[in-house]
C-alpha cells in the first residue's frame, strides 16, 4: 500500500476515468477531495479517457503536442517519444501542454512524492 501511495501512477486505479472506477472507488476518491474533474486531471491525466472526450473537453490540442494522435491514444499505439524524456527535455510548448493536463516536473518524471520539494 505504502508503495502505491508513494509512487503516483503504481496503483491499477489510476489507470481509469473517474466514471470507470467502482462506486467504492469513487467513495474513496471522493472522501480524498477527488471528484471527477480532480480525478480524472490530477490523477489520471485523462488516460482514461477516449479521444472524443479529449475534443469535447478541448484537451486534445494538449496530447497532441506532446505526441499524441487519435489512433495512439485510442489503440495503445505506440507511445510518442515524449513518454521517456525527462521535463527538463521537453521543449517548452510541450511543457505548458503537460501542465494543462496536471503534470509537473516531479510528476512527469516519476519522482517519488516524498522526495517532492516542499511547496509553499
Amino acid at each position: 500500500m505504502m508503495k502505491t501511495w508513494n509512487e503516483p501512477g503504481s496503483n491499477l486505479a489510476e489507470d481509469y476515468s473517474y466514471d470507470d472506477l467502482y462506486e467504492n472507488e469513487k467513495s474513496g476518491a471522493n472522501l480524498l477531495g477527488l471528484g471527477g474533474d480532480i480525478w480524472d486531471c490530477q490523477v489520471n491525466h485523462y488516460l482514461g479517457c477516449w479521444w472524443k472526450d479529449l475534443e469535447e473537453r478541448g484537451l486534445d490540442q494538449y496530447v497532441k503536442v506532446l505526441g499524441w494522435d487519435e489512433d495512439r491514444w485510442n489503440h495503445d499505439g505506440p507511445v510518442p517519444d515524449t513518454d521517456d524524456v525527462y521535463w527538463d527535455d521537453l521543449t517548452q510548448e510541450q511543457q505548458e501542454a503537460a501542465i494543462q493536463i496536471c503534470y509537473f516536473r516531479e510528476l512527469w518524471d516519476n519522482v517519488p512524492i516524498p522526495e517532492w520539494p516542499q511547496r509553499e
